[in-house]
């Protein structure tokens, strides 16, 4: 904004190269070749620079989490429910073989459609290219590594469209890394919870991003990161998201009268491409949604107060996690976000050195940090219990939503950094203080070397604390053999195997094997269901080795089978006749060989979208719990086939988004101008 006295119609000066003249109504602008060669030039600059600052980030985060790097199929990641987070994933391995079986998800419990999963990250891209290239565990090893990496990186990019100099974005995209808010997850190994925390701080990073450039591709990007971070899995960091960070956008919504600016639009935007390219998980989980159940709370017992909850920054004791004291249970995953008191310090300090111009900004980090740790403490979510009930008490363990703040305040540690780094503080001079053609004299700042010692100490910190997190054990040997013992027993056709109930490990090894597990502990069950019955059971139950079913024991596990027991038969009015089955996710094959008329039953959940086929030509699928057709007498082939229409729908509405998406991009990246950035940085970097 000119003011009255200023010479707004003066041309500006041929000879001045620095000088890039800003467009003035009135004005006939044209681009001239040095302006394309100076702008040519810096964007070349920036992005080789970004592409070395990243490569650098991941190169901590490999060194950082080089445990994950041992691919072995018998070693695994430390936490007790590490084998039960990562059961999801185990559907993608079937895609090579057998293309849209994946819908259905075969291998737990009597099967549920694969897409509408709230616990896993099934339809995360991590989740799927790492399982399609390396399988279930090395896929989540390589997954939980992208993780950290898309934290380090999403904290990096949030410091780049904030314009902190290049010292401020390498620091907080390391610290994101190695802060306690992941790795400490892996203290029992809720793999989906990190990645999506990982995600949602890209959609910070974005949000932002929008706010202080106000494009339309800017848009764009908060819609993408927007869908990952809704299909990232869990639920506790997309509730944090919607009700702790996304609010706190609205303060870029009106100007400093009060008005409503345009840039509204382009937050609703970005939220119905996020809408749209999430709809391939969204439609299915709707649809599905009335048959979820899980445990839910209605005391919160287990929340620590909001000032207990914020001392988790700052708590390194792993004493105090262990037992019950600041109000905390001892399960030291929901709680740990510890990140040293040297960036929660630096995050206040910004408080003091932003400069006003750039209050806005700073009011949004406040805000958001604030309504992030009402919800962990349950503060917000008691309000709402006034309201839904039912919603609140799904919440069980909010802590965990504290993690969302870290990215937060990690933002505001390193805008205090740039600033320190931007100040004038006493030099330094080593040798003659002026300057000859021959001798020149060595000088330096001091907060070079103040801040620098407390970067280094604040990573050092970090590191330490969360690196006894990210252990990996030996599968044990003896579950390795009684899983390939019990496989062995009815290789010609499926079955469902139980295995030691609430023993998380087990499920890896037996999905990578290719058992469908029963009894399986989930953080949610199929309401109104009952569990398929078990042909094979192992068993830590003293067994007398001549019950009826003893097969063996190996260790201080027997081997039982009950040979009653079938996954699909037919039912007659006087027998029950087995029937050989080939199930891979949503493609079941049956034959059965009869002498009287009855009824085949699969036991595999009955769900809209199952058709069925006689001998190649449709029948019909009666109604049950179980999926179920009429069976002739005589020897007939069945097929059954999951066609799910909510996951075509919502892969249209994908579809439709990911066109949108390319079309924006493209052709129609024009931004109101009324949406145009207000705020602006100098963006000079150190």
């Amino acid at each position: 904004m000119t003011s009255a006295t200023d010479d707004s119609t003066a041309a500006p000066e041929e000879n001045d190269p620095g000088t890039v003249p800003t467009p003035l109504k009135g004005w006939r602008t044209e681009t001239r070749p040095w302006m394309q060669e100076v702008r040519s030039s810096n964007k070349t600059r920036h992005f080789i620079l970004s592409t070395i600052e990243i490569i650098l980030i991941v190169a901590w985060t490999l060194f950082y989490a080089r445990d994950y790097l041992d691919f072995s199929q018998n070693v695994s990641p430390w936490g007790r429910e590490f084998g039960m987070a990562i059961q999801t994933n185990y559907i993608w391995s079937l895609l090579p073989f057998c293309g849209d079986c994946v819908f259905w998800n075969g291998s737990i419990n009597g099967g549920s459609p694969a897409f509408a999963e709230l616990h896993g990250a099934i339809l995360h891209p991590l989740v799927v290219v790492s399982t399609l290239i390396w399988g279930g565990l090395n896929g989540a090893k390589a997954a939980l590594i992208g993780a950290f990496a898309m934290a380090g990186i999403a904290q990096w990019w949030l410091a780049r469209v904030m314009k902190l100099g290049l010292v401020a974005r390498l620091w907080a995209g390391m610290m994101a890394v190695v802060g306690g808010h992941l790795a400490g997850k892996m203290e029992i190994g809720v793999f989906a919870v990190v990645i999506s925390t990982a995600a949602a701080a890209l959609v910070i990073a974005a949000g932002v991003n929008l706010a202080l450039t106000g494009r339309r591709r800017s848009a764009l990007l908060l819609g993408i990161t927007l869908a990952l971070a809704i299909v990232s899995g869990q639920g506790y960091m997309q509730i944090g998201l919607l009700l702790g960070v996304m609010p706190a956008f609205i303060v870029f919504f009106f100007d400093r009268d009060f008005h409503l600016r345009g840039i509204w639009r382009e937050y609703a935007l970005a939220a119905g491409i996020g809408l749209l390219l999430a709809g391939v998980f969204l439609v299915p989980m709707f649809h599905f949604w009335p048959n979820f159940a899980k445990d839910i709370t209605t005391d919160f017992s287990g929340v620590q107060a909001l000032g207990d909850s914020i001392l988790n920054l700052v708590i390194s004791d792993l004493n105090v996690y262990n037992k019950e004291v600041l109000g905390a249970l001892p399960f030291p995953y929901l709680y740990i976000t510890f990140i040293g008191w040297i960036p929660v310090l630096l995050a206040v300090l910004s408080l003091r050195l932003v400069p006003r111009r750039q209050s806005r900004l700073l009011l949004f980090f406040v805000i958001a940090i604030v309504l992030v740790y009402m919800l962990a403490s349950a503060i917000t979510l008691s309000w709402i219990g006034r309201i839904s009930p039912e919603f609140a008490a799904a919440v069980r363990v909010p802590s965990l939503i504290a993690g969302l703040a870290v990215p937060l305040i990690l933002g505001l540690a390193a805008w205090s950094v740039d600033l320190l780094l931007r100040k004038e503080w006493p030099i330094t001079i080593f040798g003659p203080r002026e300057a000859s053609d021959n001798a020149r004299p060595l000088s330096f700042s001091l907060s070079w070397i103040v801040v620098g010692i407390l970067l280094l100490l604040s990573l050092r910190t970090a590191f330490t604390f969360s690196r006894d997190w990210l252990t990996t054990v030996e599968v044990d040997a003896n579950s390795i053999q009684v899983v390939e013992a019990a496989e062995s027993i009815v290789p010609a056709f499926t079955q469902w195997a139980e295995l030691p109930v609430g023993e998380h490990y087990w499920a890896p090894i037996g999905l990578a094997n290719g058992l469908k597990l029963t009894n399986v502990v989930r953080p949610w069950h199929w309401k109104d269901r009952e569990f398929p019955n078990a042909q094979l059971k192992v068993t830590r139950e003293q067994t007398d080795p001549d019950s009826a079913g003893y097969l063996g024991a190996i260790a201080d596990m027997a081997i039982l089978v009950n040979s009653d027991v079938h996954y699909a038969f037919v039912q007659t009015e006087t027998d029950i006749i087995p029937c050989k089955a080939l199930a891979l996710g949503g493609h079941i094959d049956v034959t059965c060989s009869t002498n009287k008329p009855g009824k085949l039953i699969v036991q595999e959940h009955l769900w809209s979208g199952w058709k069925v086929e006689r001998d190649g030509q449709p029948a019909t699928m009666n109604p049950g719990p179980w999926l179920n057709a009429e069976a002739p007498a005589g020897t007939h082939q069945y097929h059954f086939r999951y066609r799910p229409w909510d996951v075509y729908l919502g892969l249209v509405f994908t579809i439709v988004g990911i066109a949108l998406c390319i079309w924006i991009w493209f052709y129609h990246s024009e931004t109101d101008p009324s949406s145009q950035e207000f705020f602006q940085e100098d963006s000079t970097e150190i």
